[in-house]
């Protein structure tokens, strides 16, 4: 994905400063599932591509289900549609129940894991690795073997309250429950190794099964009118900008 991926970097404060109390209260009322998130952006080295990629992960998915004793999920990301702004080649996306367990899971990986990081490292380069508080806003995905997601980087406006931004979500979700759309929606909260802040307070991510899903439910969406009912619902609290695009594939 672009540079702005983890910038959608940057998946620290837990917010920007000043808006930390509006995140807080949010994290705290825990109105939907929540689970960790780890992120890793990185490069090809010379000679090799995703298939290289891919076996290794094959490899070291094996391994990992017959060693971990929390549940961990992974997919390899890679940038679908993007500009001269885009500054790696794919992002490794890391999911467990909860951040403690994802916390446990990096602990075995460090006592455990050299034999397969170094096959990790013949392949890629990673210059960055974070962890992200999920949030689980709607998943109504028949599967998540392999898809496209679209990311958002969202900051809260100077007329932004706990009340309303609640208020808000629960509106807008309430609309989109209207269309049936076969999609999945997280927000991410940005945590450990985002150094020196984000210029935005969470990402909003949409994922669907295939382009042929995706643009289906944009058509739904701007048929009955969606981004009034964004407004509508969030214009007072918000501002979201489209910032990451990429195709994922489930290697765990």
């Amino acid at each position: 994905m672009i540079k702005k991926f983890i910038y959608v970097s940057t998946v620290i404060a837990f917010v920007i400063t000043g808006n930390a109390a509006i995140a807080d209260h949010h994290a705290e009322e825990k109105p939907y599932p929540t689970f960790g998130i780890e992120h890793f952006a990185c490069n090809y080295n010379e000679g090799k591509d995703l298939g290289d990629l891919l076996k290794v992960s094959e490899k070291w998915s094996e391994w990992a289900t017959e060693t971990m004793d929390h549940p961990y999920s992974a997919w390899l990301f890679t940038p679908m549609f993007f500009d001269s702004s885009r500054s790696h080649d794919v992002y490794w996306i890391g999911t467990s129940d909860t951040e403690s367990s994802l916390g446990a899971v990096q602990d075995r990986w460090l006592k455990t894991g050299a034999k397969y990081q170094a096959e990790f490292n013949k392949v890629i380069t990673c210059d960055r690795h974070n962890m992200f508080r999920g949030q689980t806003l709607r998943n109504t995905l028949d599967g998540s073997a392999s898809g496209n997601a679209q990311f958002f980087a969202c900051s809260f406006k100077e007329t932004a309250s706990p009340e309303k931004f609640d208020a808000g979500t629960k509106g807008f979700r309430a609309f989109v429950d209207t269309l049936n759309l076969k999609e999945g929606i997280w927000r991410w909260w940005p945590g450990a190794g985002h150094f020196g802040g984000n210029d935005w307070n969470f990402l909003e991510v949409v994922a669907t099964d295939s382009m042929q899903v995706r643009f289906a439910n944009k058509a739904k969406y701007d048929h009955h009118d969606g981004d009034s009912k964004w407004y509508e619902n969030n214009g007072d609290v918000l501002q979201c900008a489209y910032v990451a695009d990429a195709n994922y594939i489930q290697v765990k």
